[in-house]
């Protein structure tokens, strides 16, 4: 299979991976043959990319993190509680006076969220990803409009679970964390649709508006006593940085090894946590964005990351994410752009990576640099070090 951006499905190809609703309902079979019709569908609903299978590729199978079962739990779990928010917060309007004003009724969130389905799934969650052996961050999910947030959600829980592990924090510790960033979007809920999945950039007020969701998820989830407080502050602060130029608070980072215990006292500072939270979403952000035009390829995202290193993130947490995560996940279309002058322009889908060097994964060659189909090879970029190759984003 390859995960091919919406922009390159052609009519004709056929769906590698089922697509499924918000609610876990199936939207979209695997095996379908995709029409033009459906292609715009799929589109309107914001999809940025999906799975097809290809020709030659059908023994690339991407990697999962945890299988489509429990993630279709984890998002129900996590829909189940947001439509409790909606149905209890009734919001009249959609200006920030009025968000404000249900806010500040607290009484009326008390005991809304279904604490004890997310901590199970969390729970099914870290006893598959703590059994894994150097295990690596592949983050390959779809999502449309409908279901970003919560897959969002996931995919930095996933995320932050791992690279958690990867820093020496007990299973315990690991819990808590995990807690908070399967919430830490969740003051989402009250922000309206129109500002969430609008398809270009927001204006002033409506960035102002956004900003509050880590504020609004504070308000509602320290009304549940199910959550800790160490929890609830992980998502109140994953847009916190370093150097204190975040929100809502202006904390500043730790910039030290998030299994130091003693930094939770620092006055001031970000909890250990969401240092650990802050860079898992600002990973996902960049390659998932809303607005799928703005999304970064996963070799740009993280180069964007080390150069944030320290100032804006903590730096260990960063180094940490750098180490696990392959440049070219299994399953990226990609094509060479350095190398022999017979391979220039080839384009191939990446099909193993090496952990010893995580920017340079197997790809097995499709076609040539004419868009016509070859007959597959495999080139190990890693001993071929001429040879450089880059995302096929866009046509």
């Amino acid at each position: 299979m390859i995960q091919a951006y919406i922009e390159n499905v052609k009519p004709g190809q056929v769906l590698g991976r089922s697509l499924y609703s918000a609610g876990g309902d199936l939207l979209l079979a695997a095996g379908y043959r995709l029409d033009p019709k459906l292609i715009q569908r799929l589109r309107g609903l914001g999809y940025s990319a999906v799975w097809i299978q290809e020709e030659g590729t059908e023994q690339v199978i991407p990697e999962e993190l945890i299988n489509e079962q429990l993630a279709l739990q984890t998002n129900k779990a996590l829909r189940e509680s947001a439509e409790i928010v909606k149905q209890v917060a009734q919001i009249k309007g959609e200006t920030k006076e009025e968000i404000d004003r249900v806010i500040k009724d607290t009484d009326r969130f008390k005991n809304i969220i279904v604490v004890e389905k997310i901590k199970n799934v969390i729970d099914d969650i870290l006893n598959n990803l703590l059994s894994q052996q150097d295990i690596m961050i592949n983050v390959n999910s779809i999502r449309g409009k409908d279901d970003y947030l919560y897959q969002h959600n996931l995919d930095v829980t996933l995320m932050s679970v791992i690279l958690a592990n990867r820093l020496n924090l007990t299973r315990a510790e690991v819990m808590e964390l995990a807690v908070g960033a399967i919430l830490h979007d969740f003051g989402m809920v009250l922000i309206p649709d129109a500002i969430q999945k609008k398809g270009k950039r927001l204006t002033f007020q409506e960035f102002v508006i956004l900003k509050e969701h880590t504020t609004y998820g504070y308000n509602i989830l320290r009304e549940n006593p199910r959550i800790s407080p160490v929890s609830v502050h992980v998502a109140y602060q994953h847009h916190e940085r370093q150097d204190g130029g975040g929100f809502p608070r202006g904390l500043k980072g730790n910039n030290e090894l998030p299994s130091i215990k003693k930094l939770n006292l620092q006055p001031g500072c970000m909890h250990r946590y969401a240092e650990i939270v802050a860079v898992a979403d600002a990973y996902d952000t960049l390659i998932s964005p809303i607005n799928h035009m703005d999304a970064k390829s996963p070799d740009e995202a993280l180069r964007i990351l080390i150069r944030g290193a320290g100032t804006q993130l903590n730096k260990f947490v960063v180094d940490a994410l750098v180490t696990m995560t392959p440049s070219f996940p299994v399953g990226a279309f990609v094509s060479i752009i350095a190398g022999p002058k017979t391979l220039l322009g080839a384009k191939g889908v990446v099909v193993k990576n090496n952990p010893a060097n995580l920017e340079r994964p197997d790809i097995l060659v499709l076609f040539n640099k004419d868009n016509r189909r070859v007959h597959p090879f495999t080139i190990n970029t890693a001993a071929e070090q001429s040879i450089k190759i880059q995302f096929i984003m866009r046509n």
